[in-house]
């Protein structure tokens, strides 16, 4: 059946049956019933043998589609909504089989360890756990060796007081399973730390405290237990951890996780995957980080379209402030960083938008400076709770953007106005005013500028100028606060009246009231500093003093005036600042809240908006002595714890009744007897309030009360040596004792009625407004002329209604827990304070975490998925049968043996069988997972053995052929080879001889040309010498020549230059004869000749002159001429030179062409061989080819014949099925008409022993609230009880007591019925679930 659905390729993925298989030994009873994990190595080739056929089933049956859906779906339960990280399976196979030797080493009996010794913590008064190694132990006791890590007296608070190598004797029974627990170690034996807890292979108290050590030693703040995460305050700026990139990482990776998730659900290869189940955040690689729970809360919000809370818990000093400002900036900007890698669906983000980010962001810094103080724990504590509700609206189908936000604030600690401890101081912005600017508080009250912190009384105690605290102390952070408040609309006038009301609360503490002897009536001696007082109310002095001194008092005739005494004004003035200071908080949040509430600011739109809630509280605390503030605080962790309880473990609980397996004691981690205590209906509040009605009501007598109502309570702490003022109560984090002084005072809180309507008088109008609204609700209040019975206008009743108002806001969001440590009280870094620290984590309820995981079955698996995962490990004779829930039982008994533990006389068992699934105890599946591993590495050895046998067998058959081919080839290139070098030797001889006779021939023609050169340069030099003989002839010669030459030029010239100038003589003396001729008295005629003989002399003096320049030009003409003739020969020798060396250059390549050819010739002939060699081989690897596909259609054949066969067999398995399944259905219908037949007469059984029951509370009822009426009548009716009537009262409280214990008996009795009832009842419907597994 589970062959036929698979694919044709995976069947082709099964190895052919070998042609031989080894002999393997023959199996005895003895190794039959041994499980594989304890047959020794004689076993092994039958294991080998056997286990390829196991792990070639497994697979198949893994591939098949009904494995495929249960791996889907254990897979997917194995992740849905991040259950408690206990769920998740660790995947360090190697490193749990070396301890989990160990610990089958421990488990074996007494005696030393053979291999190293056993790491392991024991408990410590100093340091609670201590990391040593177990060196010997005889079943009783163990002894241990303390050993240390070596940086344990740097990283530990008092680490001297301890030495290492310390021996130590303990009890194993003060170890829960009489065994201590085992260290978290690597093959080292070093301690290592995980950034999930989850993947600690032991996780228990000590393993949760040196996790957090040494990630916290290590600079990594940021550890994860499943859903919540550890932050731990490093006490320093860690660089880098709060960047941008960090920011956009988480947001990123978170944003699309959802979608990842699904991916990997719907993965079809998830079944292949040989995973128990790895955390999921180790397979992502990334720390842990509180951007980490803001993305996943924004990607839950987009996603999800679901609200989500993020709660912050811790004691003061772990870092809760910090760590909501920085979730509170990532979730304010968180869509930008994801858009910036999403361009498609980025919005459009307005200056609107930027402006309620701003405001969102800045007024984190306005609660500090009014509701955090330096404590003895902190130097920047907060002194209130805070709720803070972040407002989306949808930008697109995919994505939120911050649109307001609105807080809640609670619990302020108004005492710390008027008093603080030592070392401790007020609130910041007293001190901030202090150091504003001297101009601008002379502006606000004339005189201001003068005083400091020694003018005030209330700033006297603890006043101190620790340099820790100047940031936040100083006047640039009172600049910052203006600049905020402005940004909210507080500047100018309101600014001024909000710093008056500020010194309003500091001068009420410097007023000093005294006795005046002579009219004994209370006065204010300290008259200038009431004077003060009186200008900053803008009230008169006589109507402020009348409201501090005297008291006045409505009857229903006239109305009364009483004169306080000193000590009750001084209380009076007190409370009036605790009032103002709490009214001006109360203002600015609702001023705050105006700002950047869009629920108040805008109207409705189409998109419904979104919520992420941020919860800032106080964990829980426990003092030397515990208040009605630490009551009210614990009440609040308690509701959370619940919350919690609800979210992790209830889930559980409810799986493991549905399927029908024993659960352990859930009320380890149920606190609802400690909430029924608290707010019940005759719990702690309730009888407080009732007390405060009462007219003489005192904290005493509720003490009383209480100790009376709760004594049978299992959460009220029993103790006889209590002070009558003091009681205990038994919370989740321990025993805490409270002191109910001034209880009856803090829960009434009422500020008389005539200092409200002073202050509702006053000039400042803050004040004004905040008290006259006050005064309305008080004298709505007194008109009613009756007290409220429900005590709801009480402290602690107002802060019930609040914390209930929250826990509906959160129960209606997916919820997020970061826990906050304070590692040591110095606040130094890289330190821890081991019981610090472990008592945080207890509180925290982390422990509680590790005792379900302890105590419970963390892993389950479907028995199908059981019997098909761990059947290879089973012995071969192992049949499996048609009940798989059997089959699966037996399996596990096989392989779990020897795994039993014995408790208390009760034998536990590692695994228990449900309905529909199997549950394993912490670390039984890890076991036989690793051996599952180890099995399979046996198989996978085993099958690759054979596979790669029948590969080099086809490889070897193939080498072969081939290398005949290659011989062939080879032995014709090695004689080619060997031709080819005789002919290169005969080259080289040739060479060698040429190069011989072309030696000779080269020093021959070397002498006969040294002779020559000789010759030719005793030539040269003769000819040489003959050649400057002549050329210093030819010169001379020349030289004479020339002067010869140009002495006759010159000569010639000159008898020119003297014609010339004689010509000229001849002229000039001509013209002069015919000037005279003219002057002596001519004829005309004679005139003219003259006149024309002149002119004919003048021409002819200019012909001449021309002619001689043309005869210099041409004498200069023929100069040049005779130059060019010259330079063209000298041409014409050089162009003859060329032509020669031309020819020889053309003579030379011609041979070069001929020998270049000749080796053309020779190449051709070689491809032609080389080509000829090619197709031989071409034509054998054809008919290597044709030899192959013969054998694969061969392997192909045989192949579908085996397939043709098994599916016949199926065919005939099927129809056995078939036969089988009808038979059950026959039988079943008969089962389930006789399991409907006893349900109907258990059911009437059932409701008649409910009827009875029933009767019984109602008359026991009746008779309690006859009781109860008739001390409420006397009350009423006397006001002044004695001594007598407060006995009658405890009287009647012994009786109402007397009458719950006999409710309880018969509840007890009636609950036994009931319990028997429901066990037949739950054994019929076990048998029945048996049948419905079985069809």
């Amino acid at each position: 059946m589970r062959d036929r659905g698979r694919p044709a390729l995976e069947r082709k993925l099964s190895p052919r049956p070998q042609q031989a298989t080894p002999p393997k030994r023959k199996e005895t009873a003895r190794d039959r019933e041994r499980p594989v994990m304890e047959r020794k190595s004689s076993s092994r080739p039958h294991l080998e043998t056997d286990s390829i056929s196991s792990a070639r089933r497994l697979l198949e049956d893994s591939i098949s589609s009904r494995s495929f859906e249960s791996g889907k779906a254990s897979f997917r339960s194995s992740y849905a909504d991040g259950q408690s990280s206990s769920r998740r399976i660790i995947r360090e196979f190697s490193f749990r089989g070396n301890v989990l030797n160990w610990v089958s080493q421990f488990k074996r009996g007494p005696g030393a360890s053979k291999k190293g010794h056993l790491p392991v913590f024991v408990k410590d008064k100093t340091f609670t756990w201590l990391p040593g190694k177990m060196i010997h132990h005889d079943g009783c006791k163990a002894t241990v060796r303390i050993t240390l890590p070596s940086d344990w007296n740097t990283t530990t608070v008092g680490g001297d007081d301890v030495e290492d190598g310390e021996v130590r004797t303990i009890k194993l029974s003060d170890y829960p399973g009489e065994e201590p627990p085992f260290q978290n170690v690597d093959k080292d034996y070093q301690l290592v730390g995980k950034a999930d807890m989850a993947d600690l292979p032991f996780l228990h108290e000590a393993a949760i405290l040196y996790n957090v050590k040494e990630r916290h030693c290590r600079g990594v703040p940021y550890t994860r237990v499943g859903d919540i995460i550890v932050a731990t305050n490093p006490f320093q700026w860690i660089d880098g951890l709060y960047s941008m990139d960090n920011q956009r990482f988480y947001a990123r990776r978170h944003f699309w996780r959802e979608q990842e998730a699904e991916n990997l659900k719907t993965d079809p290869l998830a079944p292949l995957r040989d995973v128990a189940v790895e955390s999921y955040y180790e397979k992502h690689h990334y720390d842990p980080h509180i951007y980490e729970m803001s993305s996943l809360a924004y990607a839950g919000l987009c996603n999800k379209n679901k609200s989500q809370s993020i709660l912050v818990t811790g004691e003061s000093g772990a870092g809760k402030t910090e760590t909501i400002k920085i979730v509170v900036s990532h979730l304010a900007r968180i869509h930008t960083l994801i858009e910036d890698d999403d361009r498609s669906s980025r919005s459009v983000v307005g200056n609107d938008t930027e402006a309620i980010v701003k405001r969102v962001l800045e007024s984190s810094l306005l609660f500090e400076a009014f509701g955090n103080a330096k404590t003895v724990r902190n130097n920047n504590s907060s002194r209130f709770g805070k709720f803070t509700q972040l407002q989306f609206e949808r930008s697109s189908p995919s994505r939120c953007i911050l649109s307001g936000a609105k807080r809640d604030t609670f619990l302020l600690e108004k005492n710390r106005v008027v008093h603080h401890d030592s070392g401790e101081r007020s609130y910041h912005i007293f001190y901030q005013l202090l150091n504003a600017p001297d101009d601008f508080r002379e502006s606000v009250w004339e005189g201001f500028s003068q005083l400091d912190g020694n003018s005030f009384k209330y700033l006297t105690t603890g006043h101190n100028t620790d340099e820790e605290c100047n940031n936040f102390i100083s006047g640039s952070a009172w600049q910052r606060v203006v600049d905020d408040l402005a940004l909210f609309g507080i500047a100018d006038d309101n600014l001024i009246d909000l710093t008056r009301t500020l010194c309003t609360v500091l001068q009420l503490g410097n007023l000093e009231f005294t006795r005046d002897s002579s009219s004994d009536e209370c006065i204010i001696p300290t008259q200038s500093e009431f004077h003060k007082l009186t200008e900053l109310l803008g009230l008169t002095s006589d109507y402020l003093t009348l409201a501090l001194t005297r008291r006045q008092i409505k009857t229903s005739r006239d109305t009364l005036h009483s004169l306080l005494t000193p000590d009750a004004a001084k209380d009076s003035a007190d409370a009036l600042g605790k009032e103002l200071y709490a009214r001006l908080f109360d203002y600015l949040v609702r001023v705050i809240n105006k700002a950047t509430d869009n629920t108040m600011t805008s109207t409705a739109t189409e998109d419904p908006q979104g919520v992420i809630n941020l919860l800032d509280i106080f964990g829980f605390e426990k003092f030397a002595v515990n208040r009605f503030e630490q009551l009210c605080i614990n009440y609040a962790n308690e509701k959370l714890q619940n919350k919690y309880a609800v979210d992790i473990f209830y889930d559980t609980q409810a799986e493991y009744e549905k399927e029908g397996i024993d659960i352990f004691d859930f009320s380890k981690v149920d606190n609802t007897p400690v909430l029924d205590l608290i707010e019940g209906s005759t719990g702690l509040i309730a009888l407080l309030n009732d007390e405060c009605i009462r007219p003489k009501g005192n904290d005493s007598s509720y003490v009383y009360k209480v100790k009376m109502v709760h004594k049978t309570s299992t959460a009220f702490v029993k103790e006889r040596i209590n002070h009558p003022f003091e009681f205990s109560v038994h919370h989740f984090a321990g025993n805490v004792k409270y002191t109910a002084k001034k209880f009856i005072e803090k829960n009434t809180d009422v500020l008389p009625l005539d200092l409200v309507q002073a202050m509702s008088n006053s000039t400042n109008t803050i004040i004004a407004g905040e008290f006259k609204t006050m005064a309305n609700a008080m004298t709505e209040l007194r008109k009613s002329r009756r007290r409220s019975s429900s005590g709801g206008s009480t402290v602690i009743s107002k802060f019930k209604i609040q914390l209930k108002i929250l826990m509906d806001n959160i129960s209606n969001a997916k919820t997020r827990y970061i826990r906050c440590i304070k590692p040591n009280e110095i606040g130094k870094p890289l330190v821890l304070n081991h019981t610090m620290t472990m008592n945080q984590l207890v509180s925290a309820g982390l422990v509680t975490a590790i005792i379900i995981s302890r105590e419970s079955f963390p892993d389950s698996l479907g028995y199908r998925d059981c019997v098909l995962r761990f059947r290879c490990l089973a012995a071969s004779n192992f049949k499996e049968g048609r009940d798989e829930r059997n089959t699966a039982e037996l399996l596990l008994k096989r392989l779990l043996r020897g795994r039993d533990q014995v408790i208390g006389g009760e034998v536990i068992r590692p695994f228990a069988c449900g309905k529909t699934k199997i549950f394993f105890r912490t670390g039984m599946l890890e076991l036989i997972e690793s051996e599952r591993q180890r099995l399979y590495r046996q198989s996978a050895t085993a099958m690759q053995k054979s596979a790669r046998r029948f590969v080099c067998k086809r490889r070897y058959r193939a080498i072969i052929r081939a290398n005949k081919i290659l011989q062939a080839w080879w032995r014709g290139a090695s004689i080619r080879r060997l031709f080819l070098r005789k002919i290169a030797a005969i080259l080289t001889l040739q060479c060698f001889i040429r190069c011989t006779f072309a030696r000779l021939e080269f020093l021959r023609r070397k002498r006969y040309r040294a002779v020559t050169l000789i010759q030719s340069g005793w030539r040269m030099k003769l000819s040489r010498s003959y050649f400057r003989q002549c050329i210093e002839a030819i010169k001379t010669i020349q030289r004479i020549v020339k002067k010869r030459s140009k002495r006759s030029s010159i000569k010639y010239s000159l008898e020119e230059v003297m014609k010339q100038a004689r010509m000229d003589n001849k002229l000039k003396k001509l013209r002069a004869n015919l000037n005279n001729l003219s002057c002596k008295g001519m004829n005309p005629e004679q005139i003219e000749a003259t006149n024309g003989s002149k002119e004919l002399l003048t021409y002819l003096r200019y012909e001449c002159y021309k002619l001689r320049s043309n005869v210099s030009d041409l004498r200069t003409d023929v100069t040049k001429s005779h130059a060019k003739v010259s330079s063209l020969r000298a041409r014409a020798d050089n162009a003859g030179a060329a032509l020669v060396s031309n020819k020889l250059r053309t003579a030379y390549l011609n041979r070069t062409n001929e020998k270049s050819a000749k080796k053309v010739n020779k190449i051709q002939k070689e491809n032609a061989e080389l080509k000829k060699l090619v197709k031989e081989l071409q034509k054998n690897l054809l008919t290597q080819k044709h030899e192959s596909d013969e054998i694969i259609k061969t392997m192909k054949n045989d192949h579908e014949m085996r397939v043709d066969d098994i599916q016949k067999q199926i065919s005939k398995k099927e129809k056995e099925h078939a036969e089988d399944v009808v038979q059950l259905e026959e039988r079943l219908s008969l089962m389930q008409q006789e399991h409907d037949a006893e349900l109907e007469m258990l059911q009437e059984q059932l409701n008649t022993s409910e009827y009875a029951h029933g009767r019984d509370l109602t008359k026991l009822f009746d008779a309690l609230d006859f009781t109860q009426n008739l001390s409420i009548e006397d009350d009423k009716k006397e006001d002044d009880i004695d001594d007598n009537s407060e006995m009658e009262m405890m009287m009647a409280h012994d009786e109402m007591a007397e009458l719950k214990r006999e409710i309880e008996t018969l509840k007890k009795l009636h609950a036994a019925d009931i319990m028997e009832l429901q066990k037949r009842l739950s054994k019929r419907c076990r048998v029945c679930g048996a049948t419905n597994t079985a069809q």
